[in-house]
């Protein structure tokens, strides 16, 4: 059987009498064919075959083309003994496979069995150094590196990243003097820091915990969502370049995306300042697609507000920006949020509860030297990346170029570049 309409290929008819659908033939077969080696055949002409299909929406093989495509059909003993070489490779290959796949898992459990003990909060060097130590073996493919930027932002987070130093002073003075900053400066009541009542994860003794809302900058809408309802629809949006819309597809995981550009009219734009954002601030997600996400304004943006479920978050010039940025985006902060996410369709962080999220509090100086270091780190990370990801591809381009080379021998040029065809 063929089917030769949509999804193209071969298959062994296994089952009982029965009648078949119009786009599938029913291929008869002569006495000097062996159904097998037929269908391990088709299965390789099946791409070239749907290349050459007719159709946008469905694409189809006409009878007539099929009838007349050319294959090369080896005497009846010869074709028996492809077919019993090509199986059994194939159980070789399952083997394989199967082994690989067990390996796989295994390296997979070892990878976050070790990223867990790297932050938990007995952590010790031995850990690192084990880590360390094997690493090229547990990190092989470019999605890996993903579990390693989120165990540098929770040592980060949790005081593990930098030695601390008791001359920095102490993270409440810091809080302290952001509370009177905002008293003489604009004075407004933040939401102020409440203990959950499971236990906080475990930070250093020179660190606090405050609010979101507490480390915001002194103005009154340093934490704010965008305009709602028929204030800021899709009807306002315009063709040409603008005034920016920051929507929830800008906001990455640490990265602004810059890909995704709506634009509205300056008058539109100036009837709204309380959700102006600039170069610097941070914005966060409020749609939970499933954990936080925040990432900071680049600069080149030029004047634009932030979308309802986007909160602008200014952070006070006394705290430091990019600390706050890494903490948001860490899954020691995913994990305090979730116990405040709601919605049934959509998951959906309050800006009420946003502005509650607890954040720990170093001394200013620690924090910038985190900062340095995360920032180091993950441009190793974009390094190990870019050779994994370059790997795999000469990888492929070696299997292909092999393959090529090893057939080229064997098949005449028509047969080749049917079987080779992408």
């Amino acid at each position: 059987m063929y089917a030769w309409s949509g999804t193209f290929g071969p298959y062994i008819w296994q089952g009982p009498r029965g009648i078949y659908h119009y786009h599938i033939w029913k291929l008869v077969l002569s006495d000097r064919a062996d159904k097998r080696f037929m269908f391990y055949l088709l299965q390789q002409l099946t791409a070239a075959i749907k290349d050459e299909a007719h159709g946008l929406m469905l694409p189809h093989m006409t009878k007539q083309q099929m009838e007349a495509w050319p294959i090369l059909l080896p005497p009846l003993a010869e074709q028996h003994r492809i077919v019993a070489m090509v199986e059994e490779l194939m159980a070789l290959c399952d083997e394989l496979e199967a082994a690989q796949t067990d390996r796989e898992a295994r390296r997979d459990r070892l990878r976050a069995t070790s990223l867990q003990n790297l932050v938990a909060p007995n952590g010790s060097k031995e850990n690192a150094r084990f880590f360390l130590r094997h690493s090229p073996r547990m990190i092989t493919k470019p999605a890996h590196v993903g579990d390693v930027r989120h165990t540098i932002l929770d040592l980060a987070v949790r005081g593990a990243l930098v030695p601390q130093d008791p001359a920095d002073g102490h993270g409440s003075k810091l809080l302290e003097s952001i509370a009177v900053d905002r008293e003489t400066t604009a004075p407004r009541r933040p939401v102020r820091f409440a203990a959950p009542e499971d236990p906080l994860p475990h930070i250093p003794s020179t660190w606090t915990w405050a609010a979101i809302d507490e480390v915001s900058a002194c103005e009154a809408n340093a934490i704010t969502d965008g305009p709602f309802g028929a204030n800021l629809k899709s009807a306002h949006y315009i063709g040409q370049a603008g005034f920016r819309v920051i929507r929830l597809e800008n906001i990455g995981h640490g990265t602004f995306r810059a890909e995704f550009n709506t634009y509205i009219a300056q008058d539109h734009w100036e009837r709204f300042p309380k959700h102006h954002v600039f170069e610097g601030d941070l914005v966060v997600a409020g749609l939970v697609d499933p954990s936080v996400r925040a990432c900071e304004i680049p600069a080149g943006i030029g004047p634009a507000l932030v979308k309802a479920d986007c909160y602008r978050f200014h952070v006070h010039p006394g705290f430091a920006s990019r600390f706050a940025l890494h903490y948001l985006n860490s899954r020691t902060c995913q994990g305090l949020a979730a116990v405040h996410h709601h919605g049934m369709t959509l998951t959906r962080l309050g800006l009420g509860n946003f502005r509650r999220l607890p954040i720990p509090v170093p001394p200013l100086a620690e924090q910038h030297r985190i900062v340095a270091k995360v920032d180091e780190l993950m441009a190793v990370c974009d390094d190990l990346e870019r050779s994994l990801a370059t790997e795999q591809t000469e990888r492929a381009r070696l299997l292909e170029a092999l393959l090529h080379d090893a057939l080229d021998d064997a098949l005449p040029a028509r047969e080749l570049e049917l079987l080779t065809a992408r």
